[in-house]
């Protein structure tokens, strides 16, 4: 019922929207979040990669960040990104992606990658730390690796997958600069972004932020709706979370902000 009431609630929106003119959203970007990719749902994820390059300009979450730091215009412009770092981002959505030559970002735990393979402990990493019921297996370094390798980027999505709103400075380094670094010794390449863990409002804070400066990062991601536009700031992006099953419709409503969190 309540996934209804969205569906009428974006067609609504988008009827009311041809006879509105809402400036600030059309000369600003979107970045549209991904979790885990089931093979269940291919064909979907599929066709929404199919809308975004039909009606978007989809470029690399850098390119965004640059342009954005330049003050060039970034209407249309659009940016993919996925956290956490599950096993079926290479498996399943990367073929998709390089199909249709489309760039985008892996937010990693450094923490659930290392537990590739172990089974009990991911089902508890799972379920402790990242809030889920599925036991979905996380990419090893050498697949986070193959991510690189392929032309995707790689960011930190922190070690351990905690809310860092709650850290004190010293953990808190260690989950923004100690994961930045672990990333790059195993990569040997340079991480450029930080996605912070659950990605609200009451999930990021002052120190936070001052921490993924200072550790080198040249942006901070965070899951709260809304637009990204040349006044926006760089060290709060907001994105927008997005399930595969979703039809275009829904799509179209979230891109266009029906959803924004004002």
């Amino acid at each position: 019922m309540r996934t209804l009431l969205k569906y009428i609630y974006a067609l609504i929106f988008l009827v009311i929207r041809k006879y509105m003119l809402r400036i600030n959203q059309d000369f600003a970007a979107r970045i549209v979040l991904y979790h885990s990719i089931a093979a269940g749902e291919l064909s979907d994820f599929e066709r929404q990669i199919i809308y975004y390059k039909k009606k978007y300009n989809v470029i690399s979450l850098s390119e965004l960040v640059n342009k954005l730091n330049k003050n060039m215009p970034v209407k249309g412009d659009l940016a993919i990104t996925f956290d956490d770092g599950f096993k079926d981002n290479l498996v399943n959505a990367a073929p998709v992606l390089k199909k249709h030559g489309l760039p985008a970002t892996f937010f990693i735990a450094t923490d659930f990658v290392e537990l590739s393979g172990q089974q009990e402990l991911i089902a508890q990493y799972c379920r402790k730390a990242l809030g889920i019921k599925k036991v979905l297996p996380s990419l090893s370094w050498q697949e986070v690796n193959k991510l690189r390798q392929e032309g995707f980027e790689v960011g930190s999505h922190s070690n351990s997958h905690k809310n860092l709103a709650r850290l004190e400075q010293q953990e808190l380094c260690s989950e923004v600069k100690g994961s930045k670094e672990k990333i790059e010794n195993k990569l040997g390449a340079a991480v450029k972004h930080f996605s912070f863990p659950f990605g609200g409002l009451k999930h990021a804070s002052p120190l936070l932020i001052d921490q993924v400066k200072q550790a080198g990062y040249v942006s901070c991601s965070s899951g709260v709706r809304g637009n990204n536009c040349q006044s926006s700031n760089i060290w709060f992006l907001r994105r927008e979370n997005m399930e595969p099953a979703w039809p275009n419709l829904m799509l179209e409503a979230i891109l266009q902000g029906a959803f924004d969190r004002r």
